[in-house]
């Protein structure tokens, strides 16, 4: 997926590069890809398929992840709740099907709990499918609650598109 050629090249190999060791929460362990060779850093995956490390290692990653990493199988938004951990980065990878996120967890109140478990000085990165120029109400509705809580934001997108493509021009 390019956007974890992208979260490695621009997070996480500069954090094991260089520097003391960092903490990492990948909200969405996923395939466990995200810092899948980093042995340096601290990384905590937490989804709610409590099956999703046994067969991660067995059949996609044909290795068992390395001490560095943590598996916790629990509802992203609880683990928030219940943690007082703070991470130096913090990855929102949440997801119930390929394109959709799970309503719970698009909300300002969850990211405002992702911003609580940030360090001094921890960035946040989120994985968002949506129109790269704001063409439907979910795409500006995303954008509006990630800004209300991280008023200094990144935007990358990481598929092409065209910027010149017919869209909904309520978005100027």
């Amino acid at each position: 997926f390019d956007y974890v050629a992208f979260v490695d090249e621009n997070f996480i190999a500069p954090a094991r590069d260089q520097g003391p060791e960092k903490s990492m929460l990948i909200l969405g362990a996923g395939g466990f890809t995200i810092g899948r060779t980093d042995i340096k850093n601290k990384y905590v995956y937490v989804d709610i398929d409590s099956a999703l490390k046994d067969v991660a290692e067995r059949q996609f990653l044909k290795e068992n992840l390395t001490p560095n990493k943590t598996f916790i199988p629990m509802d992203a938004r609880a683990f928030l709740i219940q943690s007082q951990e703070k991470y130096d980065f913090i990855l929102v990878d949440l997801f119930r099907d390929p394109v959709s996120m799970p309503e719970n967890v698009i909300t300002r109140e969850f990211f405002e709990e992702v911003k609580k478990h940030l360090a001094p000085g921890g960035v946040m990165a989120a994985n968002v499918f949506a129109s790269a120029v704001f063409a439907d109400d979910y795409s500006r509705n995303i954008d509006a609650t990630l800004r209300a809580v991280f008023p200094v934001l990144n935007r990358q997108v990481v598929q092409p598109f065209s910027a010149w493509a017919a869209r909904d021009k309520s978005w100027r």
